[in-house]
């Protein structure tokens, strides 16, 4: 096993950070209890996570400022900076539209997630401190702190990264069920109790029925967001 993938091990397993990140979800729950909040952080409009879109933003604008600092001299100096300030102002939107996804992980799933927050936010300082830094004129020193947040960002990164393709976190996990068009009987009516959950399938296809008020609903058996399947015992 490679050393990144026994570190994210540990960091998972490590049961401690439970104490820090239960109640910070707790919080992040509260300020978006609201449909409108929620569905706005999670992308809902967009058809998939928010998040991953809005960090291309400061991770850009971080990257072309280096970029500028060693390959663009002293004439960019300006622009370096500009791109600085871009970067710390996007990462805010970037920050809770990931906080809003996190507050719904569990496990070692959250504790990764935790070490990716306070990374970036850690970065997200060293860039805000970098820009102060280059409007005093220490322009080294800017770019130092630049390069030290941008390493930062890039190992924040590479966990979000480890969320989402080797954890399946944001992933929705009903993407590659077959569509079943045609008609299928799956239950009779009088099997359904209001509102008791009945598990059943069509062509293969994992759903749950619901009786509410006389209307039969129907929704997939399978958790969008984490896989689990439901039972009859709801």
């Amino acid at each position: 096993m490679d050393v990144p993938q026994r570190l994210i091990d540990r960091i998972s397993e490590f049961e401690e950070a439970d104490r820090a990140a239960a109640p910070l979800a707790g919080a992040v729950h509260r300020v978006t209890r609201r449909d409108a909040v929620k569905n706005a952080l999670s992308g809902s409009a967009l058809g998939h996570q928010l998040h991953p879109v809005l960090t291309d933003l400061p991770i850009g604008a971080w990257t072309m400022a280096s970029a500028l600092d060693y390959f663009g001299g002293t004439r960019h100096a300006d622009g370096a900076r500009r791109l600085v300030a871009l970067g710390v102002l996007s990462a805010a939107p970037a920050a809770a539209a990931g906080a809003s996804d996190w507050s719904d992980s569990y496990g070692g799933d959250r504790r990764i997630g935790l070490v990716h927050g306070v990374m970036n936010l850690a970065a997200t300082g060293v860039h805000a401190c970098s820009w102060v830094a280059r409007m005093r004129g220490r322009s080294k020193a800017g770019v130092a702190l630049s390069t030290i947040g941008l390493a930062l960002t890039a190992g924040a990164g590479y966990l979000g990264g480890h969320l989402s393709f080797a954890r399946g976190v944001g992933v929705n996990r009903t993407a590659f069920e077959p569509a079943v068009t045609e008609w299928t009987r799956v239950a009779a009516l009088h099997e359904l109790e209001e509102r008791k959950p009945l598990r059943v399938e069509a062509a293969a296809v994992p759903v749950v029925l619901v009786l509410v008020d006389g209307r039969v609903h129907a929704l997939s058996a399978t958790c969008i967001h984490a896989g689990a399947g439901s039972t009859t015992g709801w």
